[in-house]
């Protein structure tokens, strides 16, 4: 409701330009906005049960690949080195910063032989 606000003040009049857009846009935009955000919700809630908070709080943070992904298929962006190289920084930091990384090394120190 605020980015409203704000799009209707700084582009006053803008607001009819909606009128004019394709039902092909419409539909997509209802699809993408309610159908995919709800399956993706429930898939990430039955992920939590299934998986505990601190696994689903990795793959959450993975977002930002999948963001990437559909961002260069559907509006042919150009992935960057600095993408690449910023996903790898978000995976590292949600990995020790959730304490998966430490639960990893214990769960592989008890497998090894002493």
């Amino acid at each position: 409701m605020v980015l409203f606000v704000i799009a209707l003040i700084q582009e006053p009049g803008e607001i009819a330009a909606f009128a004019e857009v394709p039902s092909s846009f419409w539909l997509a935009f209802f699809f993408s906005g309610m159908i995919g955000t709800a399956v993706g919700h429930m898939l990430y809630n039955y992920s939590i049960g299934q998986a505990g908070p601190t696994k689903a709080a990795i793959f959450m943070n993975l977002n930002t690949l999948f963001s990437l992904v559909a961002a260069s298929l559907i509006l042919g962006e150009t992935i960057t080195s600095g993408h690449l190289i910023g996903l790898v920084l978000i995976v590292i930091g949600v990995l020790f910063g959730s304490g998966a990384a430490e639960d990893l090394l214990r769960k592989r120190r008890k497998r090894l032989p002493v």
